[in-house]
């Protein structure tokens, strides 16, 4: 599922990326309909990544669990050792 979602999203940022390219192309050279300027947005909309708050569930995560980084950052005592040896090392 997550190759899937990678590939969609890649294939959308170029979509996003070509025609934003299209327009400032096509800006010096004639003056464009203002439609032409709502191009980006689709691929832009789909490339978002509105997919994450669902991915605990497609991956079969339990409930309560945390799927990292989120709400309830659990980190274990060797990881908070290591932040705070490296907030120490970054002063």
């Amino acid at each position: 599922m997550t190759a899937l979602i990678r590939k969609i999203h890649r294939w959308t940022s170029l979509l996003f990326s070509l025609a934003v390219a299209a327009i400032f192309a096509g800006m010096p050279v004639m003056t464009l309909p203002e439609w032409v300027y709502y191009l980006p947005l689709p691929p832009l909309a789909a490339a978002t990544d509105r997919h994450l708050p669902f991915r605990a569930a497609l991956s079969g995560q339990a409930r309560g669990q945390d799927a990292g980084g989120g709400v309830g950052n659990s980190a274990s005592p060797a990881q908070s050792a290591d932040r705070a040896g490296l907030a120490k090392r970054l002063r």
